[in-house]
């Protein structure tokens, strides 16, 4: 009851009471469907939630609480201000018929989306992992900026350890972690990479329900999105179009991918459809009430993703272009985008300073050839809106300005299909980006009644439906001119969710019904629009198959499953008054653990930055952290150079598990779950001396700190004897090495094909070659004698002797054709020291 109470309280009740208010011709609103009432009482709330969450976490005081009494204390002024006035009166009609087709929508949606639980992507590394960690330190610390308490209090000397200075970047001093900046080491403020109105619902979802109600913020945001597109399509194109575009959105496996797996784009496309709406609510009914919504609306999709100018450039111009139609833009919607848009040039220049640098950048090294462009269209709409002062012109304008935009339009989709190739400054993803879109996402067929809905649309309804079509040209040609994504999988591509794909499904659905809206007298009879309506539902229902045929693949599938348990028992390994090192990206994952350990469950963290750090230094340091800390543990799988005569290393656990990956395949469709692998050991480091001279190494046991560049621990299939395959050159750190004992053992082994002959190794220690290997297929001991004067000298060295093996390889994926893409060296089993 107490989680039912507080999401009505965030999602409903302040927009509910704000829509009922006596103001604002309270009478044209009232006539609106029951079902879009609600839909506003939802929005309206969700804006105003927003903006308390920003504003609170902006200047540090963010809590679930917090939030909740504000909007309980704003629906009371609400109440008081209303004096009680808040019925809509006999104006307003009951739920209807037309109330199912948004209920079956939710209905579809959260039963497609939340068919099994969303990703578990709580690892650093990449943008999903930022995004939740973003927003579950703004649950845990209520601010948009972290106060690292841990970077703050590594001394300066030992700084170049883990965030070396980044000389390159004005706006920050170093990486605290990927996705997170390292703005000042001195005070410890480390700023999130992206936006924070997605983290912010982030933190709202998990004060409401802890990690379960952090990641399924994407599912109900994306519910909402198909909700948002089919009320702005209903406005637009009619309620047929609008419910099989939204049918088609909510099928579509992009709309379920992203559904479940963390991203700002799924909440722009909920706050920007729904900003089109109210701004044309707004401007054509002159719907006063709806002006500041629609500005807030979009101005709030910029702090989702910074695309979100796009949209705001785009509605503004439409306000200015509706002088055509006699229609001024109103005040309280020019006040609302103005003011949005001046806090956001705040934000981004002041809290993400170094993320706004990208779109400076972008401005500041276009070519000569883009600059004119740019001028060209500038030109060209202050020249459009200056002909407004004559009639002649105004009427030249309003004939003929649709059929340049949809000349405009067919010409660049055509040579971006046809004709757009990869050349000296374009990039492939970038020159095949329609082509990408067309044949993953929409097919060659949707590509063409997209097009031709479009054409009905700009047609019969280009003045009323300007905000529309505006907004998603400039997404569009932004996008396909630069898709400005790494490209490792179409599913990386949600660039195009927020606005491009759902207008095409409007767009493809408006092709399907449009004949009944044609002016011809045989489709006056009742019959034929039958007819009609029949064949335009087949079509929608043909489009949907092949999406939900796409989708089915994935309808089970959660991206790395399993992945926050392994994290959590992980974490028990450690105590608050423990310090945890990670070893470097250089070296290995690892690194994707640090940022959950760190910013999730609040474990003092810290991430070298090299493979091989100094070894005076990093002993210097782990003085240093004995006297603040009560134990220092290190995590690696194996690829850092740690191991010293003074560093006593104590082996605590070893884990190695499996979570599921959906396969990166580019220019491909992904069709396979792979496997993404964690094999790593938590040790326990002291800053004392090594007394032991016995050196006896169990390979592929409890051996991260003393292998490089091998790989993964592997168990040999009838002995059981652990294992690791080296690579082509492979190294391992010796401790014990003496004038008495400098016996080296190796146990190896290597089942080679036949035909490629054996596996020949060479075995050194540091500079000094000791012998060769001729691995056989069995595991067997090769011994080699280092020399006294190189025992003698290694003996009386602070580091640890190297021992490196270099391998001929074989690769089992050119030989056998399976999955194994590996360089593979010989099996090492064992190494000692002896006498």
């Amino acid at each position: 009851m107490s989680l039912v109470f507080s999401a009505i309280l965030i999602a409903y009740l302040p927009g509910a009471l704000t829509f009922r208010l006596p103001i604002a011709q309270r009478d044209l609103r009232a006539k609106l469907a029951a079902e879009e009432r609600f839909f506003w009482c939802i929005m309206i709330s969700l804006a105003i939630s927003s903006m308390w969450a920003l504003s609170l976490a902006a200047v540090g005081w963010y809590s679930w609480e917090r939030l909740l009494w504000l909007n309980g204390g704003l629906s009371l002024c609400l109440i008081a201000f209303s004096r009680g006035r808040l019925k809509l009166g006999p104006r307003a009609p009951l739920p209807g018929w037309t109330a199912l087709i948004p209920t079956v929508l939710v209905a579809l949606s959260a039963s497609i989306i939340f068919y099994v639980p969303p990703a578990e992507y709580l690892m650093g590394g990449r943008d999903p992992g930022t995004y939740m960690n973003e927003g579950i330190q703004i649950a845990q610390r209520g601010t948009l900026q972290i106060s690292d308490e841990v970077v703050a209090s590594v001394p300066r000397q030992f700084r170049d350890l883990f965030f070396p200075e980044r000389l390159d970047a004005d706006a920050y001093y170093s990486n605290r972690f990927m996705g997170f900046y390292l703005m000042d080491p001195d005070d410890g403020s480390v700023a999130g990479q992206f936006s924070h109105l997605y983290p912010v619902w982030i933190a709202i979802g998990y004060g409401a329900n802890g990690l379960s109600g952090a990641r399924q913020m994407a599912g109900l945001w994306a519910i909402l999105g198909v909700v948002a597109v089919y009320f702005s399509g209903a406005w637009l194109v009619g309620r047929r179009a609008a419910a099989g575009g939204a049918l088609l959105l909510a099928l579509h496996v992009s709309q379920v991918w992203y559904g479940r797996y963390p991203n700002a784009e799924i909440v722009m496309q909920a706050l920007i459809f729904s900003g089109l709406l109210a701004f044309s609510r707004s401007s054509v009914e002159n719907t006063r009430f709806f002006a500041p919504f629609a500005a807030a609306l979009l101005c709030l999709s910029i702090f989702a993703h910074f695309t979100g100018v796009l949209a705001v450039g785009a509605v503004g111009a439409t306000a200015l272009l509706g002088i055509f139609q006699n229609r001024r833009p109103q005040l309280s919607f020019l006040i609302m985008l103005a003011t949005g848009s001046i806090i956001a040039l705040i934000y981004f220049s002041t809290v993400l300073s170094p993320y706004f640098v990208l779109p400076i950048n972008f401005f500041q090294f276009l070519r000569p050839s883009q600059i004119a462009f740019v001028v060209l269209g500038l030109t060209g709409v202050v020249a459009v809106l200056w002909m407004a002062r004559y009639n002649w012109a105004t009427k030249i304008v309003q004939d003929w300005l649709p059929w340049v935009v949809l000349g405009s339009l067919w010409s660049l989709a055509a040579y971006a299909y046809f004709f757009r190739e990869p050349g000296y400054a374009l990039a492939v993803h970038d020159a095949e980006a329609l082509r990408i879109i067309t044949e993953f996402y929409l097919t060659p067929l949707g590509l063409i009644a997209a097009l031709v809905g479009l054409s009905f649309l700009v047609h019969r309804f280009f003045w009323s439906g300007l905000a529309f079509i505006s907004t998603a040209t400039v997404f569009s040609i932004f996008f396909f001119y630069k898709m400005r994504i790494i490209p490792e999988h179409f599913w990386t591509a949600r660039r195009f969710i927020a606005i491009i794909l759902p207008f095409a499904f409007l767009m493809i659905a408006t092709t399907a019904f449009s004949p009944l809206s044609w002016r011809l007298a045989t489709f006056n009879r009742r019959a034929v629009r039958m007819v009609c309506a029949i064949a335009g539902t087949v079509v929608v229902l043909l489009f949907g198959y092949h999406y939900a045929l796409q989708t089915a693949p994935i309808l089970t599938h959660v991206e790395y499953a399993g992945l926050i348990p392994h994290i959590e028992r992980l974490n028990t390994n450690f105590e608050d008054t423990d310090l945890v090192l990670v070893e470097s990206r250089q070296a290995s994952d690892m690194h994707v653990l640090a940022v959950p350990l760190a910013y999730t469950y609040a474990r003092d963290t810290l991430v070298l930055h090299r493979a091989r750090p100094d070894n005076d230094t990093f002993l210097q340091f782990l003085r240093w952290a004995e006297g603040r800390y009560r134990k220092i543990f290190f995590i690696g799988g194996g690829g850092t150079e740690l191991v010293s005569q003074s560093i006593r290393v104590i082996p605590i656990t070893s884990e190695r598990f499996q979570i599921p990956e959906y396969e990166q395949a580019y220019r491909g469709y992904p069709d396979a779950v792979l496997a993404k692998e964690f094999d790593f050991g938590v040790y326990e480091l002291r800053a004392e001396p090594i007394t032991s001279t016995q050196f006896d190494l169990d390979v592929g046991t409890m051996d991260d700190l003393f292998v490089r560049r091998f790989h993964a621990k592997e168990t040999h299939g009838s002995s059981g004897a652990s294992f690791r395959w080296t690579r082509d050159v492979s190294f391992l750190s010796l401790l014990g090495l003496t004038a008495e004992r400098r016996t080296l053992n190796v146990w190896a082994s290597s089942p080679r094909p036949e035909q490629l002959g054996p596996t020949i190794a060479w075995v050194w220690v540091d500079e000094h070659l000791l012998g060769t290997i001729t691995a056989t297929p069995n595991f067997e001991p090769y011994r080699f004698t280092v020399p006294l004067d190189v025992a003698s000298t290694l003996e009386t060295g602070k580091d640890a002797a190297q021992l490196r093996i270099v391998s001929n390889t074989w690769n089992p994926n050119r030989i056998f054709n399976n999955r194994d893409d590996r360089d593979l060296g010989m099996m090492v089993d064992r190494v000692t020291i002896g006498k």
